[in-house]
């Protein structure tokens, strides 16, 4: 999973989806949400460099399978996990809108702010997606694969 927090934490930082749920661009500097954002991904970059660049593991094609697997289980969870945070507002006795203060995996919004309202343009954004993370984590892992055969011949 060392990839995906690598890959998950950059995409997080790069496209902050807490501009688009819980505050504004102008709050960036001054809301102490924003800091807790950057500071939680930037740590999960950090630990997914660490676990990759130490050495300690033997890359192979079964991690990339394995990850990628979590990837979609964990995708397909944060589609709940987004709907269990959510809060709904009640006006007189109904429900008038819900309020989305998550993000988990892009599946609630999409980060470029592209609207999207029909299901067949939510079904497209979600195959997109999964396909940008397969060809992404796959490339990370042919080059970690790459360097450990690399690392192989030279104390050979």
């Amino acid at each position: 999973m060392a990839p995906t927090c690598v890959l998950g934490g950059f995409f997080a930082l790069l496209m902050p989806s807490i501009f688009t749920t819980t505050i504004s661009v102008e709050q960036a500097f001054t809301s102490p949400m924003s800091y807790q954002f950057f500071i939680y991904h930037s740590m999960i970059i950090a630990l997914g460099l660490i676990i990759t660049l130490s050495g300690e593991i033997d890359w192979s094609m079964k991690h990339f399978r394995n990850t990628t697997l979590a990837v979609f289980l964990l995708a397909f969870a944060s589609i709940y996990l987004n709907s269990m945070f959510a809060s709904p507002t009640y006006v007189d006795g109904k429900l008038v809108s819900v309020d989305f203060w998550t993000n988990f995996f892009f599946t609630y919004q999409n980060p470029l702010g592209i609207k999207i309202t029909e299901l067949w343009q939510w079904y497209l954004y979600l195959v997109i997606i999964a396909l940008l993370a397969t060809l992404l984590l796959y490339i990370l892992h042919l080059l970690l694969i790459r360097r450990k055969s690399v690392d192989d011949t030279r104390e050979e």
